[in-house]
């Protein structure tokens, strides 16, 4: 599914039509999904949550996250672009992420929930390794 960047300059109408279609697709079809990856920009996250917070707002990634964990599904959170984030930055940039998320910090206790990865660099496979894994128990 796209990512809802894609939505940056739709209007407010046209944007939460489109999550209705996505949380209705996904209600509608949750015993089919075997696994769910969801993506999101690891080098900005942290800096989007606080601006939609600030609005009083429930950010997007965080708002989906919570919805695809209700529902039951097993989620692998990619954290993409990780080469963006200073290499001594990433262990605490993702005990951030993942407490925002629900996920009590250090997120290395969340390796089977948590993919850190730079599609762009190439460098995806503990994207590759979790989705691997969890597919075998299924």
């Amino acid at each position: 599914m796209p990512g809802y960047g894609f939505m940056f300059k739709a209007s407010r109408a046209e944007q939460e039509k489109t999550k209705d279609l996505i949380v209705h697709y996904f209600e509608e079809h949750a015993s089919e999904i075997l696994l769910a990856v969801q993506v999101i920009d690891a080098s900005s996250f942290l800096d989007i949550a606080d601006r939609w917070e600030g609005r009083g707002e429930v950010p997007l990634e965080i708002e989906l996250w919570e919805f695809l964990d209700d529902l039951g599904l097993d989620v692998i959170l990619a954290a993409n672009k990780m080469d963006r984030i200073a290499r001594q930055d990433r262990d605490g940039a993702l005990d951030l992420i993942c407490e925002r998320l629900g996920m009590l910090p250090p997120w290395t206790q969340w390796q089977d929930k948590v993919a850190p990865i730079s599609a762009k660099q190439g460098q995806i496979e503990p994207l590759r390794a979790l989705i691997s894994a969890k597919v075998a128990l299924i």
